[in-house]
């Protein structure tokens, strides 16, 4: 065959196949994801899932009641995009935590949560954003997890709950819960491999440098730390200045974290004080041993029914009289 009848034949198929092939598919709608934003909301919860979305392709905006600056944690100022009565319908809800006490009593925000949830594919709280869920209704007789200090809380708070410590994501179908802070990423990826598939949410943790772990990853409501109060650094504070953290480390039997504090009063008289705020904070109840080595120490059970043991030493720093070290460590006791 010669080369004339080789090019004919070459652009004869060309033809044909351009001819008759399938039209390309129209482009997909995108995933819209609407963001509930308020006062003092905790950024990460909303702007972790935010990227992930975004990064997904997804089209992500948010919602606030009106379009006043919303002051969120750590000072960043949002400019919401919608308001309550003017923003879309979207196929995802995202409810992030923070200081949530008067949003969850809110009738504006959760009448906008039922209405948009009602039309949505998938509803998801982040943190003790769960809380305001539950004021919904929506979480009732379903599965969920909060952040780690709260699951108490939420159980006695919506006992039509099951609340679990053990997952970061808790998918219950359409209603989507997590754990705190970072966890809100882990359930925005869980969201978009909902949507997606799962290689592509692989994908987008790739791209955001993210070591998702979907098949079970840290959960911190299921380690020893659980049991030591939140911001335990802030609280000791009123007693003493409190230099730095030296070490927090642990697993879900034990933990122990130490502080350099710095106070004028001698270990004698900062250590009961200390045991009464911690007592008071880390609901272990009063001390029940109090050795001659300056020692506060408590015997408690967990919500499981599980025994613990919980202490306070302070140790001088040589050479500094006003120094002195602070340990506190809480250990299960070994099951019989």
């Amino acid at each position: 065959m010669n080369k004339a009848w080789r090019l004919a034949l070459v652009i004869t198929a060309f033809v044909s196949s351009t001819a008759f092939a399938a039209p390309a598919p129209a482009a997909a709608q995108p995933v819209k994801v609407a963001i509930l934003v308020f006062d003092k909301a905790e950024n990460i919860d909303f702007a972790g899932p935010l990227q992930v979305f975004d990064d997904a392709g997804f089209e992500a905006f948010t919602v606030a009641a009106d379009r006043k600056t919303v002051v969120v944690s750590g000072g960043l100022s949002v400019m919401p995009q919608f308001t309550f009565t003017d923003s879309p319908d979207a196929d995802v809800i995202v409810i992030p935590g923070g200081q949530v006490d008067d949003v969850m009593m809110d009738p504006a925000v959760l009448d906008w949560i039922k209405a948009k949830a009602g039309r949505a594919k998938h509803v998801m709280s982040v943190c003790n954003g769960a809380f305001i869920l539950a004021h919904t209704g929506l979480l009732e007789g379903a599965t969920a997890t909060t952040t780690s200090g709260n699951v108490k809380s939420l159980r006695e708070h919506s006992p039509g709950t099951k609340v679990v410590r053990d997952k970061r994501v808790v998918d219950h179908g359409k209603v989507i819960t997590t754990g705190g802070l970072s966890a809100g990423i882990d359930g925005a990826l869980h969201v978009v491999a909902k949507i997606r598939g799962e290689g592509n949410a692989r994908f987008v943790a790739q791209t955001l440098e993210y070591d998702w772990r979907p098949e079970g990853g840290y959960v911190p409501a299921t380690y020893a730390l659980r049991h030591l109060p939140m911001y335990l650094d802030r609280k000791l504070a009123k007693l003493a200045r409190v230099d730095k953290v030296v070490s927090s480390e642990g697993n879900a039997q034990r933990w122990n974290i130490t502080f350099l504090v710095t106070s004028e009063a001698p270990p004698a008289t900062l250590l009961p004080q200390i045991g009464t705020l911690l007592s008071t904070y880390g609901a272990w109840g009063k001390p029940t041993v109090t050795p001659r080595v300056p020692r506060e120490e408590w015997q408690f059970k967990d919500d499981d029914g599980r025994q613990w043991t919980a202490s306070a030493r302070l140790f001088p720093v040589k050479g500094n009289d006003q120094q002195q070290v602070l340990a506190i460590a809480v250990s299960a006791k070994k099951r019989t």
